[in-house]
């Protein structure tokens, strides 16, 4: 199975622009015709743009498996998953709903969601993927090496709420910001996004059958 393009394309290309920032961060110390300075402003971006591909991703990835499962389920709006399901239920005209027309009204339900993704911590990360695909507790079976499922979704909370969250609202960061501790943030993403991304094609096989990337 590759991966989908929320991953290859959209995500990938945002990690770019963090590894190019990262790039341009000087030696500890400093070096001949880059000077130390204060990277404080540098590092700061990083952790903004690695929140916005984290962010992109996921709300790109649940469009893309929406998109995939209209395709497949075709007339049978039964397929749905149960939460999308219920919210189309609640369409108030009905013919908006006529014949595959609840094929449109599904994805609209979920473009609503997604334009709604501001904090994509745990909770809402979940809610949208259920939405989506009805891929429930998405991010609680994602673990690998020396990185418990716990610490999975703790890191994600404390970087979404903490971290980035005191960057842009008060322009300052919890503790001391450093290279070193950027770069575990990226390695963090790096990993988590590439088995949440495997994780949701092989949920997408077991509803259709089907490969979806």
């Amino acid at each position: 199975m590759g991966n989908s393009k929320a991953y290859s394309e959209t995500f990938d290309s945002l990690m770019q622009d963090v590894q190019n920032l990262d790039a341009l961060h000087p030696a500890p110390k400093g070096t001949r015709g880059r000077p130390p300075g204060d990277t404080g402003p540098l590092l700061r971006s990083m952790v903004v743009l690695l929140h916005t591909a984290w962010e992109n991703y996921v709300e790109q990835v649940a469009l893309e498996g929406l998109d995939f499962l209209l395709g497949e389920i075709a007339h049978d709006h039964l397929k749905l998953p149960h939460t999308l399901r219920q919210r189309v239920a609640k369409v108030q005209n009905p013919w908006a709903l006529a014949g595959n027309s609840w094929q449109a009204e599904s994805r609209q339900a979920l473009v609503i969601d997604v334009g709604r993704l501001n904090t994509p911590n745990v909770e809402n990360t979940e809610k949208l993927l259920e939405l989506a695909f009805g891929f429930a507790n998405g991010l609680r079976g994602i673990r690998w090496r020396n990185m418990s499922n716990a610490k999975v979704l703790a890191n994600v909370n404390e970087f979404v709420h903490e971290i980035r969250g005191e960057i842009v609202h008060k322009g300052t960061t919890p503790g001391a910001l450093n290279k070193a501790g950027v770069t575990s943030w990226i390695t963090f993403f790096s990993y988590l996004t590439s088995r949440l991304d495997d994780e949701i094609g092989k949920h997408l096989v077991t509803v259709t059958g089907k490969s979806p990337w």
